[in-house]
């Protein structure tokens, strides 16, 4: 019987290590073990040469380690901070829906709110419409 079996070397450890096509998952595996292969996934997250952001909450410096993100706190408290400063007092609005006479809060945006609830702002301009016609007859 022959021997199909081809001779690999270690990412990690050097080692030789022999494998089969038919065995891998992968046709050039490069670990030897499962040992190997989580010491390099570890060591891949050891990177020193993460880049240094200031904190736009409390000023601290810190390592930016998350892909994908902007990188502006430096923790989950620092950014809840920032958020809960943006709902401050002075970006909602109270007033009185016209319709139903209750008082309603929203934020304040480039759509000004008129009234308390949808059904409110239909019932206003149906019973607008209803005065309109019957002054119209």
């Amino acid at each position: 019987m022959q021997d199909h079996s081809i001779t690999f070397y270690c990412k990690q450890c050097g080692k030789p290590f022999k494998s089969t096509s038919s065995k891998t998952a992968r046709p050039n595996p490069q670990f030897c073990s499962n040992h190997c292969s989580a010491v390099d996934k570890a060591n891949k997250k050891r990177r020193t040469d993460y880049p240094i952001h200031t904190c736009e909450t409390c000023g601290k410096e810190f390592e930016h380690r998350r892909q994908g993100s902007l990188g502006r706190f430096c923790s989950q408290t620092c950014t809840m901070k920032s958020v809960n400063a943006k709902k401050n007092t002075s970006m909602w609005v109270t007033k009185t829906c016209p319709y139903c006479g209750e008082f309603f809060t929203h934020r304040q945006e480039k759509i000004d709110r008129i009234f308390f609830s949808p059904r409110c702002s239909t019932l206003h301009h149906r019973h607008r419409f209803e005065e309109v016609s019957f002054l119209l007859c």
